[in-house]
């Protein structure tokens, strides 16, 4: 199967962590979920194990999904995998899901620069580098990580998103950003921050002067959705996907899946315990 790779026209839809607000999140419920409905781009976020497994999860703990006070960094792969949400599902790896999706697109927010080593194994095991794109992380550790695995594409890290938003704020040109980091193809800006409006249409057109396509995150109201379309923005990740596709059919922008690829459940041990 020749490498999955996608057009970035947009507007696209992208389920935060699998769609957070209608299945636990980064399981493979949730993943399958936002797939069934026809999202193509999953997002998600990487920690590694105690054993250097790279493991799907956002926080440092396991407390508020799984109820265990522990690090995922402090347990081996064999004792997370072990473990179990309230509803039964459990967690996953990178492999796992690049197996199950084959023609899913996954933005991977890096938690731990340990992380990386056992997250390029997995994409270079499934072949996937074409369809991942790094985020969540400072410049450096993405240019790192995106050097070490050819193909892959980042979003803007921290200090580069936050000097496009202060330009955007300040009027200055495009220009006055910098140098586009050689992996980076998009910036996932907020739409709020500590309260306050971060996205405007002053974040988009600089963007687009570098080069760099705007995914907004993290946007669960339709009427807001429908707002950052109107300006420009190229993808929404959004807690309710199942929203964003209602309001993409409404205007008439809802893309339907290229590939009708039933998940590869059974790939990886996945739905088994493994």
């Amino acid at each position: 199967m020749s490498p999955v790779r996608y057009t970035e026209e947009g507007p696209l839809a992208v389920a935060h962590r699998g769609g957070a607000a209608l299945h636990p999140e980064n399981t493979l419920t949730a993943f399958a979920h936002a797939y069934g409905l026809g999202v193509r781009w999953l997002e998600t976020d990487v920690r590694v194990s105690a054993d250097g497994v790279a493991v799907l999860h956002h926080d440092r703990t396991l407390r508020r999904l799984f109820g265990l006070d522990a690090a995922v960094a402090d347990l081996t792969w064999d004792r997370l995998r072990s473990l179990r949400t309230p509803a039964g599902d459990r967690l996953v790896r990178p492999v796992d899901v690049l197996d199950a999706f084959p023609d899913a697109r996954f933005a991977v927010d890096l938690k731990d620069p340990a992380v990386v080593p056992g997250l390029l194994a997995d994409v270079r095991r499934t072949r996937s580098a074409g369809r991942v794109c790094l985020a969540g992380a400072p410049d450096a550790l993405l240019e790192r990580a995106a050097a070490a695995g050819p193909g892959l594409t980042t979003a803007l890290g921290w200090r580069s998103l936050v000097s496009l938003i202060a330009a955007a704020r300040l009027g200055t040109p495009a220009r006055g950003v910098g140098r586009r980091p050689p992996h980076a193809r998009w910036a996932h800006v907020p739409d709020r921050l500590l309260g306050a409006g971060v996205l405007t249409a002053g974040v988009v057109a600089r963007a687009e002067d570098l080069g760099l396509h705007v995914m907004a995150w993290t946007v669960d109201d339709p009427a807001r959705m429908h707002e950052l379309l109107d300006i420009g923005v190229r993808g929404v990740i959004t807690d309710r996907p199942d929203l964003l596709r209602e309001v993409l059919v409404a205007r008439g922008q809802w893309r339907r899946p290229e590939q009708a690829t039933a998940p590869r459940t059974g790939a990886s041990g996945i739905g088994a315990d493994t």
